[in-house]
């Protein structure tokens, strides 16, 4: 069987004139939000036999949106009015059972989305000599996807699902990177996850992944959690997990410059890292889940402490084009948290 889906949107939230700001906050003016978006979608589905069968779907959009602001603040001039993006997606699946114990799914995704938005800027009513600034806030990125997914049930009482991942990310954006050339960046995982029933009042449930990433190399990320059933109904769960996230490509080689039409460089935003570390995050988390089926009333609290190290955070500068072109380095690691709820 299969599913086509078409449709197409248009928008005008608002596009209107602004006059009753105030002077000193240079935000008179125009603004502008309006969308055009088509999209279409296909899914297929085959029963190729009673054991497998085979799913694959695709997905195209494109979008002309009218964005930004025409006001007497200088980060205003350098925002595109008009903007273009368009995104595409491809996916297939084949699943299989080989029996009531083992089951396992592969799958292949393909994915782009592509941004286009360009401007030439005007600096010389703004009072600045350097001229004009060619914007252009090309953005592409691509993402390709093979991964296999096993459940199993070892025994009654004990069951695993596990699998593994290869994946290829590219992106390309000659503004955001100062270059015109195409990051690629290649990760693989695997993942396991085994869940025991011990007895009838306790579920144990551990697992860990194993990530090598393109700019961070090799992590794990372990978890390991305790269920306990007081009575029928009632759950008392316990948990800790330790979890990594590793730097994107603007984190780690950012470089965000403004050219003038001469070629000379106006400004300076963002330059790559020194070399980022991926953040750690340590989870630890109580719960209680509690179900009273006359009053068919259920309760669900859970009392959670997350401890984020190596945060990566930004420190971007605002356009200035009578700065001396020179940035610190403007992502690093360098902040802690502790959330606690």
């Amino acid at each position: 069987r299969y599913r086509i889906t078409a449709s197409a949107q248009q928008r005008d939230r608002f596009e209107r004139d602004v006059t009753f700001k105030s002077a000193a906050s240079n935000a008179n003016g125009q603004y502008f939000e309006a969308t055009d978006t088509y999209f279409v979608n296909g899914r297929m589905d085959w029963q190729l036999a009673p054991d497998s069968d085979v799913m694959a779907q695709f997905g195209l959009s494109q979008g002309n949106w009218n964005a930004g602001k025409l006001t007497a603040d200088l980060g205003s001039e350098v925002e595109p009015n008009e903007q273009d993006s368009r995104a595409l997606y491809v996916q297939v699946a084949y699943h299989k059972v080989e029996s009531a114990r083992r089951e396992w799914r592969l799958q292949a995704y393909y994915s782009q989305n592509r941004f286009d938005a360009d401007k030439e800027a005007d600096l010389t009513r703004f009072g600045f000599g350097v001229g004009a600034v060619d914007v252009n806030q090309y953005l592409q990125q691509t993402r390709s996807n093979l991964d296999l997914q096993v459940n199993e049930q070892w025994a009654p009482n004990l069951r695993a699902v596990w699998g593994a991942e290869v994946r290829q990310e590219t992106v390309r954006s000659p503004q955001n990177y100062n270059s015109d050339r195409t990051l690629r960046g290649e990760l693989a995982r695997a993942s396991a996850n085994i869940e025991w029933r011990a007895t009838d009042w306790m579920l144990l449930q551990t697992g860990a992944m194993v990530e090598h990433h393109y700019y961070t190399g090799e992590d794990v990320s372990p978890r390991a959690a305790v269920n306990f059933t007081l009575v029928p109904g009632h759950t008392l769960r316990m948990g800790i997990s330790r979890a990594y996230r590793s730097p994107t490509f603007f984190e780690e080689e950012g470089n965000q410059v403004y050219l003038l039409q001469s070629g000379a460089i106006a400004n300076v935003v963002t330059v790559p890292s020194d070399g980022l570390k991926p953040e750690r995050v340590l989870s630890r988390e109580i719960g209680y889940v509690g179900q009273w089926q006359p009053t068919r009333l259920e309760l669900d609290v859970r009392l959670f402490k997350d401890h984020i190290d190596q945060f990566i955070g930004q420190r971007s500068a605002l356009f200035d084009p009578v700065d001396d072109g020179i940035a610190i380095p403007s992502i690093r690691n360098e902040l802690k948290s502790t959330n606690i709820g």
